[in-house]
């Protein structure tokens, strides 16, 4: 096998994993930007601000990062820690 499929050389598809590269879309991440970006706008005292990505290598948890960072807020807040 030359390492090519139906679907084109690896990078030719969004399936492909690029480490940290910026893919040309976001496929199928509506939702769950959507969910953590709603969290983040109820502040840090709730406990939807709160998120967790897990996922194999390559599967697009630092470019949903990114793309969060993207929109937030410039510059973001940081909660206020109490001593």
């Amino acid at each position: 096998m030359s390492g090519f499929s139906s679907l084109g050389t690896p990078s030719d598809t969004p399936f492909s994993p690029g480490f940290g590269v910026r893919p040309r879309s976001l496929v199928g991440r509506k939702d769950l930007l959507d969910s953590i970006g709603g969290g983040l706008a109820t502040g840090p005292h709730s406990e939807r601000y709160t998120s967790l990505l897990i996922g194999r290598r390559g599967s697009g948890k630092t470019v949903v990062l990114q793309e969060i960072e993207g929109r937030a807020p410039t510059p973001l807040p940081l909660p206020e820690i109490d001593d």
